[in-house]
Protein backbone atom coordinates (compact mmCIF):
# COMPACT_ATOMS: atom_id res chain seq x y z
CA UNK A 1 0.00 0.00 0.00
CA UNK A 2 1.07 3.31 -0.47
CA UNK A 3 -0.06 5.08 2.23
CA UNK A 4 2.71 6.76 3.27
CA UNK A 5 2.51 8.60 0.12
CA UNK A 6 -1.03 9.04 -0.18
CA UNK A 7 -2.53 12.97 0.57
CA UNK A 8 -5.88 10.89 0.92
CA UNK A 9 -8.48 13.05 -0.37
CA UNK A 10 -6.73 14.95 -2.18
CA UNK A 11 -8.52 18.98 -2.60
CA UNK A 12 -6.76 20.78 -5.00
CA UNK A 13 -8.07 24.55 -6.09
CA UNK A 14 -6.86 25.61 -8.64
CA UNK A 15 -8.37 28.10 -11.22
CA UNK A 16 -9.72 26.14 -13.64
CA UNK A 17 -12.43 25.48 -16.09
CA UNK A 18 -14.43 24.06 -18.62
CA UNK A 19 -17.73 24.74 -20.12
CA UNK A 20 -20.51 23.23 -19.37
CA UNK A 21 -23.91 22.20 -21.21
CA UNK A 22 -25.28 21.75 -17.55
CA UNK A 23 -24.82 25.59 -16.25
CA UNK A 24 -27.64 28.18 -16.38
CA UNK A 25 -27.11 30.62 -18.92
CA UNK A 26 -26.50 33.82 -16.30
CA UNK A 27 -26.05 32.12 -12.96
CA UNK A 28 -22.52 33.25 -12.32
CA UNK A 29 -22.02 35.80 -14.72
CA UNK A 30 -22.66 38.63 -11.98
CA UNK A 31 -20.31 41.43 -12.18
CA UNK A 32 -18.44 41.50 -8.81
CA UNK A 33 -17.13 44.96 -7.28
CA UNK A 34 -14.48 45.78 -4.92
CA UNK A 35 -14.06 48.72 -2.39
CA UNK A 36 -10.80 49.94 -1.96
CA UNK A 37 -9.40 51.32 1.38
CA UNK A 38 -9.72 54.87 0.04
CA UNK A 39 -13.84 54.84 -0.81
CA UNK A 40 -13.01 53.96 -4.37
CA UNK A 41 -14.97 50.78 -6.21
CA UNK A 42 -13.51 48.82 -9.00
CA UNK A 43 -14.58 46.49 -11.56
CA UNK A 44 -13.11 43.41 -9.88
CA UNK A 45 -14.46 40.16 -11.96
CA UNK A 46 -16.76 39.77 -15.28
CA UNK A 47 -17.16 35.78 -15.17
CA UNK A 48 -16.10 33.33 -12.08
CA UNK A 49 -15.56 29.73 -13.34
CA UNK A 50 -14.82 26.83 -11.24
CA UNK A 51 -13.84 23.33 -11.77
CA UNK A 52 -14.53 20.62 -9.21
CA UNK A 53 -12.85 16.84 -9.85
CA UNK A 54 -12.80 13.84 -7.81
CA UNK A 55 -10.68 11.13 -8.15
CA UNK A 56 -12.50 8.25 -6.02
CA UNK A 57 -12.82 4.90 -7.49
CA UNK A 58 -9.06 4.11 -8.29
CA UNK A 59 -8.51 1.23 -10.81
CA UNK A 60 -4.64 -0.01 -9.04
CA UNK A 61 -6.19 -1.57 -5.51
CA UNK A 62 -2.75 -0.57 -4.03
CA UNK A 63 -3.71 3.43 -4.06
CA UNK A 64 -7.16 2.67 -2.15
CA UNK A 65 -10.64 3.93 -2.93
CA UNK A 66 -11.43 7.57 -1.66
CA UNK A 67 -14.95 7.53 0.05
CA UNK A 68 -15.20 10.96 1.25
CA UNK A 69 -14.48 12.47 -2.12
CA UNK A 70 -17.90 12.43 -3.80
CA UNK A 71 -19.32 14.58 -0.58
CA UNK A 72 -16.21 16.53 -0.31
CA UNK A 73 -16.91 17.78 -4.35
CA UNK A 74 -20.63 18.13 -3.13
CA UNK A 75 -19.84 20.89 -0.36
CA UNK A 76 -17.13 22.77 -2.29
CA UNK A 77 -19.79 23.21 -5.41
CA UNK A 78 -22.31 24.08 -3.06
CA UNK A 79 -20.31 26.29 -1.29
CA UNK A 80 -18.79 27.84 -4.43
CA UNK A 81 -22.20 28.40 -6.26
CA UNK A 82 -23.06 30.31 -3.20
CA UNK A 83 -20.28 33.02 -4.51
CA UNK A 84 -21.49 33.23 -7.80
CA UNK A 85 -19.16 30.29 -9.05
CA UNK A 86 -20.17 28.94 -12.46
CA UNK A 87 -19.72 25.15 -11.49
CA UNK A 88 -19.05 21.77 -13.24
CA UNK A 89 -18.45 18.87 -11.66
CA UNK A 90 -16.07 15.84 -13.18
CA UNK A 91 -15.78 12.37 -11.56
CA UNK A 92 -12.89 9.84 -11.68
CA UNK A 93 -11.68 11.13 -14.70
CA UNK A 94 -8.73 9.11 -16.12
CA UNK A 95 -5.21 10.96 -17.16
CA UNK A 96 -6.83 11.61 -20.68
CA UNK A 97 -10.07 13.11 -19.99
CA UNK A 98 -8.16 15.10 -16.68
CA UNK A 99 -6.28 16.89 -19.37
CA UNK A 100 -8.74 17.27 -22.11
CA UNK A 101 -11.20 18.95 -19.57
CA UNK A 102 -7.94 20.92 -18.20
CA UNK A 103 -7.37 22.35 -21.26
CA UNK A 104 -11.10 22.76 -23.01
CA UNK A 105 -11.69 24.73 -19.65
CA UNK A 106 -8.42 26.74 -20.79
CA UNK A 107 -9.80 27.53 -24.15
CA UNK A 108 -12.83 28.35 -23.29
CA UNK A 109 -12.95 30.33 -20.56
CA UNK A 110 -8.66 31.11 -20.23
CA UNK A 111 -8.51 34.20 -22.22
CA UNK A 112 -11.06 36.41 -21.04
CA UNK A 113 -9.03 38.96 -19.07
CA UNK A 114 -11.68 39.86 -16.06
CA UNK A 115 -12.75 36.02 -15.26
CA UNK A 116 -11.72 34.58 -11.67
CA UNK A 117 -10.74 30.67 -12.38
CA UNK A 118 -10.74 28.22 -9.79
CA UNK A 119 -9.70 24.55 -9.91
CA UNK A 120 -10.67 22.03 -7.16
CA UNK A 121 -9.43 18.52 -7.33
CA UNK A 122 -10.34 15.96 -4.72
CA UNK A 123 -8.14 12.42 -5.02
CA UNK A 124 -4.60 10.65 -4.37
CA UNK A 125 -1.38 13.05 -4.73
CA UNK A 126 2.42 11.58 -5.08
CA UNK A 127 5.25 12.92 -3.67
CA UNK A 128 8.91 11.91 -5.02
CA UNK A 129 12.54 13.55 -4.34
CA UNK A 130 14.90 12.93 -7.50
CA UNK A 131 18.51 14.70 -7.25
CA UNK A 132 17.55 16.57 -3.72
CA UNK A 133 14.20 18.09 -4.67
CA UNK A 134 10.41 17.11 -4.50
CA UNK A 135 8.15 16.81 -6.91
CA UNK A 136 4.39 16.50 -6.38
CA UNK A 137 1.62 14.51 -8.86
CA UNK A 138 -2.00 14.28 -9.60
CA UNK A 139 -3.20 11.01 -9.60
CA UNK A 140 -5.79 10.26 -12.18
CA UNK A 141 -7.94 6.84 -11.20
CA UNK A 142 -5.85 4.82 -14.61
CA UNK A 143 -2.45 5.88 -12.73
CA UNK A 144 -0.64 2.48 -11.06
CA UNK A 145 1.73 2.43 -8.46
CA UNK A 146 4.96 4.23 -8.23
CA UNK A 147 6.73 1.15 -6.93
CA UNK A 148 5.54 -1.43 -8.71
CA UNK A 149 5.25 0.55 -12.58
CA UNK A 150 7.29 3.21 -12.56
CA UNK A 151 7.18 4.32 -16.08
CA UNK A 152 3.43 3.98 -16.90
CA UNK A 153 2.97 6.00 -13.38
CA UNK A 154 4.91 8.85 -15.07
CA UNK A 155 3.16 8.53 -18.45
CA UNK A 156 -0.20 8.69 -16.80
CA UNK A 157 0.24 11.31 -13.48
CA UNK A 158 0.08 14.89 -13.78
CA UNK A 159 2.70 16.78 -12.60
CA UNK A 160 3.04 19.70 -11.01
CA UNK A 161 5.53 21.72 -14.02
CA UNK A 162 2.25 21.20 -16.13
CA UNK A 163 0.07 22.85 -13.27
CA UNK A 164 2.50 25.63 -13.59
CA UNK A 165 2.48 25.77 -17.02
CA UNK A 166 -1.34 26.02 -17.26
CA UNK A 167 -0.97 28.42 -14.73
CA UNK A 168 1.20 30.72 -17.24
CA UNK A 169 -0.76 29.80 -19.91
CA UNK A 170 -4.23 31.56 -18.75
CA UNK A 171 -4.52 35.53 -19.36
CA UNK A 172 -7.86 35.69 -17.10
CA UNK A 173 -6.51 38.04 -14.65
CA UNK A 174 -7.00 35.93 -11.21
CA UNK A 175 -6.69 32.18 -10.58
CA UNK A 176 -6.37 30.45 -7.26
CA UNK A 177 -5.46 26.37 -6.92
CA UNK A 178 -5.49 24.53 -3.58
CA UNK A 179 -4.33 21.38 -2.70
CA UNK A 180 -5.73 19.20 0.20
CA UNK A 181 -3.18 16.22 -0.35
CA UNK A 182 0.74 14.87 0.87
CA UNK A 183 1.96 16.30 -2.50
CA UNK A 184 0.79 19.41 -2.14
CA UNK A 185 3.72 20.71 0.50
CA UNK A 186 6.23 20.21 -2.54
CA UNK A 187 4.29 22.53 -4.68
CA UNK A 188 5.09 25.81 -2.56
CA UNK A 189 8.88 23.91 -2.67
CA UNK A 190 8.89 24.95 -6.29
CA UNK A 191 11.34 27.39 -7.37
CA UNK A 192 8.01 29.06 -9.10
CA UNK A 193 6.56 29.70 -6.19
CA UNK A 194 7.03 32.97 -3.66
CA UNK A 195 5.21 33.64 -0.58
CA UNK A 196 3.54 37.07 -0.16
CA UNK A 197 5.10 38.95 2.70
CA UNK A 198 1.55 40.92 3.26
CA UNK A 199 -1.96 41.87 2.69
CA UNK A 200 -2.37 43.75 -0.29
CA UNK A 201 -5.02 45.82 -2.41
CA UNK A 202 -3.72 45.36 -5.41
CA UNK A 203 -6.51 42.47 -6.19
CA UNK A 204 -7.08 44.74 -10.27
CA UNK A 205 -3.64 43.29 -11.01
CA UNK A 206 -2.89 39.53 -12.02
CA UNK A 207 -2.10 36.56 -10.13
CA UNK A 208 -1.40 32.53 -9.51
CA UNK A 209 -1.84 32.03 -6.41
CA UNK A 210 -1.94 28.53 -4.17
CA UNK A 211 -2.63 27.27 -0.95
CA UNK A 212 -1.69 23.50 -0.15
CA UNK A 213 -2.74 21.01 2.69
CA UNK A 214 0.25 20.75 3.97
CA UNK A 215 4.00 20.32 4.06
CA UNK A 216 5.64 18.21 1.91
CA UNK A 217 6.44 15.61 4.16
CA UNK A 218 3.09 15.48 6.19
CA UNK A 219 0.28 12.95 5.16
CA UNK A 220 -3.22 14.35 5.08
CA UNK A 221 -5.91 12.14 6.76
CA UNK A 222 -8.45 10.34 5.23
CA UNK A 223 -11.10 12.68 5.84
CA UNK A 224 -10.42 15.79 5.21
CA UNK A 225 -10.57 18.83 8.03
CA UNK A 226 -9.14 21.51 4.72
CA UNK A 227 -12.06 21.27 3.04
CA UNK A 228 -14.60 22.49 5.91
CA UNK A 229 -12.32 25.16 7.34
CA UNK A 230 -11.75 26.17 3.41
CA UNK A 231 -15.80 26.25 3.00
CA UNK A 232 -15.83 27.97 6.59
CA UNK A 233 -13.12 30.59 5.27
CA UNK A 234 -14.23 31.65 2.14
CA UNK A 235 -17.71 32.32 4.27
CA UNK A 236 -15.85 35.16 6.02
CA UNK A 237 -14.09 33.39 9.04
CA UNK A 238 -11.18 34.06 6.43
CA UNK A 239 -11.78 38.08 6.57
CA UNK A 240 -8.66 38.44 9.07
CA UNK A 241 -8.97 42.52 8.25
CA UNK A 242 -12.60 42.58 8.27
CA UNK A 243 -13.23 44.57 5.48
CA UNK A 244 -16.06 42.39 3.66
CA UNK A 245 -13.68 40.44 1.54
CA UNK A 246 -11.63 37.50 1.66
CA UNK A 247 -7.90 37.64 -0.40
CA UNK A 248 -6.02 34.54 -1.36
CA UNK A 249 -3.68 35.80 0.77
CA UNK A 250 -6.06 36.01 4.05
CA UNK A 251 -7.49 32.30 3.07
CA UNK A 252 -4.25 31.26 3.22
CA UNK A 253 -3.18 32.70 6.57
CA UNK A 254 -6.10 31.08 7.99
CA UNK A 255 -5.92 27.62 6.68
CA UNK A 256 -2.87 27.91 8.23
CA UNK A 257 -3.89 28.71 11.36
CA UNK A 258 -6.79 27.16 11.75
CA UNK A 259 -6.06 23.15 10.35
CA UNK A 260 -3.36 22.22 12.85
CA UNK A 261 -5.74 22.82 15.42
CA UNK A 262 -8.34 20.13 14.16
CA UNK A 263 -5.37 18.47 12.76
CA UNK A 264 -2.05 18.16 14.50
CA UNK A 265 1.30 17.84 12.31
CA UNK A 266 -0.72 19.48 9.25
CA UNK A 267 0.67 22.48 8.32
CA UNK A 268 -1.03 24.45 4.99
CA UNK A 269 1.21 26.27 3.10
CA UNK A 270 0.55 29.51 0.56
CA UNK A 271 2.33 31.77 -2.06
CA UNK A 272 2.03 32.90 -5.35
CA UNK A 273 4.05 32.42 -8.82
CA UNK A 274 7.09 33.54 -8.99
CA UNK A 275 6.82 35.66 -11.90
CA UNK A 276 6.48 39.64 -11.84
CA UNK A 277 3.52 39.80 -14.38
CA UNK A 278 1.76 37.42 -11.87
CA UNK A 279 2.12 37.78 -8.41
CA UNK A 280 1.15 41.68 -7.56
CA UNK A 281 -2.62 41.00 -7.40
CA UNK A 282 -4.96 38.95 -4.86
CA UNK A 283 -7.30 36.70 -5.98
CA UNK A 284 -10.62 37.92 -4.15
CA UNK A 285 -13.92 36.08 -2.48
CA UNK A 286 -16.68 38.23 -1.27
CA UNK A 287 -18.59 37.79 2.00
CA UNK A 288 -22.21 37.79 2.18
CA UNK A 289 -22.20 38.14 -1.87
CA UNK A 290 -25.85 39.10 -1.24
CA UNK A 291 -25.69 41.92 0.63
CA UNK A 292 -24.21 45.24 -1.28
CA UNK A 293 -22.36 46.67 1.78
CA UNK A 294 -18.95 46.18 3.11
CA UNK A 295 -19.01 45.26 6.55
CA UNK A 296 -17.77 47.18 9.48
CA UNK A 297 -14.22 46.78 10.90
CA UNK A 298 -14.14 46.12 14.14
CA UNK A 299 -11.81 47.78 16.68
CA UNK A 300 -9.45 45.77 18.80
CA UNK A 301 -9.52 46.61 22.73
CA UNK A 302 -10.22 46.07 26.21
CA UNK A 303 -13.80 45.60 27.68
CA UNK A 304 -14.59 44.58 31.08
CA UNK A 305 -17.75 42.78 32.86
CA UNK A 306 -18.28 42.01 36.86
CA UNK A 307 -17.68 38.55 37.48
CA UNK A 308 -20.90 37.90 39.51
CA UNK A 309 -22.76 38.82 36.67
CA UNK A 310 -20.60 36.56 34.44
CA UNK A 311 -21.16 33.25 36.82
CA UNK A 312 -25.06 34.14 36.86
CA UNK A 313 -25.24 34.23 33.05
CA UNK A 314 -23.57 30.75 32.77
CA UNK A 315 -25.60 29.08 35.42
CA UNK A 316 -28.73 30.78 34.21
CA UNK A 317 -28.56 31.10 30.96
CA UNK A 318 -29.30 34.91 31.41
CA UNK A 319 -29.85 36.93 27.59
CA UNK A 320 -27.05 39.44 28.33
CA UNK A 321 -23.87 40.99 29.92
CA UNK A 322 -23.18 44.12 30.33
CA UNK A 323 -19.53 45.18 29.32
CA UNK A 324 -17.80 48.17 30.23
CA UNK A 325 -14.38 49.73 29.58
CA UNK A 326 -12.97 50.09 32.73
CA UNK A 327 -12.93 47.53 35.79
CA UNK A 328 -10.21 45.78 38.00
CA UNK A 329 -9.00 42.44 38.04
CA UNK A 330 -9.86 41.13 41.41
CA UNK A 331 -13.79 42.11 40.64
CA UNK A 332 -14.00 42.01 36.95
CA UNK A 333 -13.98 39.16 34.07
CA UNK A 334 -11.35 41.16 31.48
CA UNK A 335 -11.49 40.64 28.26
CA UNK A 336 -9.32 41.46 25.22
CA UNK A 337 -10.06 40.95 21.72
CA UNK A 338 -11.47 42.43 19.07
CA UNK A 339 -15.02 44.25 19.36
CA UNK A 340 -18.14 45.63 17.67
CA UNK A 341 -21.23 47.30 19.49
CA UNK A 342 -19.57 47.70 22.10
CA UNK A 343 -19.32 43.90 23.08
CA UNK A 344 -17.13 41.10 22.17
CA UNK A 345 -17.40 40.46 18.74
CA UNK A 346 -14.80 38.00 16.64
CA UNK A 347 -11.20 36.78 18.16
CA UNK A 348 -10.44 37.07 21.78
CA UNK A 349 -9.02 36.23 25.33
CA UNK A 350 -11.51 36.15 28.79
CA UNK A 351 -9.65 36.23 31.73
CA UNK A 352 -11.26 35.33 34.83
CA UNK A 353 -9.94 36.55 38.12
CA UNK A 354 -9.49 32.81 40.03
CA UNK A 355 -7.01 32.23 36.88
CA UNK A 356 -10.14 30.73 34.47
CA UNK A 357 -9.14 31.74 30.92
CA UNK A 358 -10.93 31.66 27.83
CA UNK A 359 -9.59 31.89 24.31
CA UNK A 360 -11.37 31.75 20.91
CA UNK A 361 -14.29 33.05 19.28
CA UNK A 362 -17.21 35.74 20.31
CA UNK A 363 -20.50 36.87 18.81
CA UNK A 364 -22.66 39.56 20.64
CA UNK A 365 -20.64 39.50 23.93
CA UNK A 366 -20.99 35.86 23.90
CA UNK A 367 -18.23 32.91 23.39
CA UNK A 368 -19.70 30.97 20.28
CA UNK A 369 -17.50 29.02 18.12
CA UNK A 370 -14.22 27.37 18.61
CA UNK A 371 -12.35 28.46 21.63
CA UNK A 372 -10.34 26.78 24.62
CA UNK A 373 -11.20 26.93 28.45
CA UNK A 374 -7.79 26.57 30.66
CA UNK A 375 -7.97 25.64 34.33
CA UNK A 376 -5.80 26.80 36.97
CA UNK A 377 -5.62 22.92 37.94
CA UNK A 378 -4.21 22.20 34.29
CA UNK A 379 -7.61 20.50 32.99
CA UNK A 380 -8.37 22.20 29.83
CA UNK A 381 -11.86 22.46 27.57
CA UNK A 382 -11.49 22.69 23.70
CA UNK A 383 -14.51 22.80 21.24
CA UNK A 384 -17.49 25.14 20.30
CA UNK A 385 -19.55 27.22 22.13
CA UNK A 386 -22.81 28.37 21.38
CA UNK A 387 -24.67 31.70 22.91
CA UNK A 388 -21.56 31.35 25.79
CA UNK A 389 -22.06 28.22 27.13
CA UNK A 390 -20.42 24.33 26.11
CA UNK A 391 -22.14 23.16 23.22
CA UNK A 392 -21.43 19.70 23.27
CA UNK A 393 -18.54 19.44 21.11
CA UNK A 394 -15.43 19.49 22.47
CA UNK A 395 -12.83 17.62 24.29
CA UNK A 396 -11.70 17.87 28.47
CA UNK A 397 -7.99 17.28 29.14
CA UNK A 398 -7.36 16.64 32.76
CA UNK A 399 -3.46 17.24 34.49
CA UNK A 400 -2.54 14.01 34.21
CA UNK A 401 -3.24 14.05 30.50
CA UNK A 402 -6.81 11.49 30.71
Amino acid sequence: MLNKFIRIPLALLLFLLLPSLLWSNTRGITQVDLQLPQGERISLYKGSYALVIGASDYQDPAWGDLTSVPQDVTAVKEALEQQGFLVQTVMDPTESILLERINEFIDNYGYEKDNRLLFYYAGHGYTRERNGRKFGYLVPVDAPSPLDNERDFNRTSVKMEQILSWAKQIESKHALFLFDSCFSGSVLQSRAITVPEDITYSTSKPVRQFISAGSANQTVPAVSVFRPLFIRGINGAADLDEDGYVTGVELGMYLQKQVPYYEPGQTPQYGKIRDPYLDEGNFVFQVGVNRPEVRKKKETGVLYVLTEDYVNYALNRRDSLTWVKTGNTTEYVKYEGKISGGVPNGQGTLTLPNGVKYVGEFKDGKSHGQGTFTFPNGSKYEGEYKDGLFNGQGTFTFPDGA
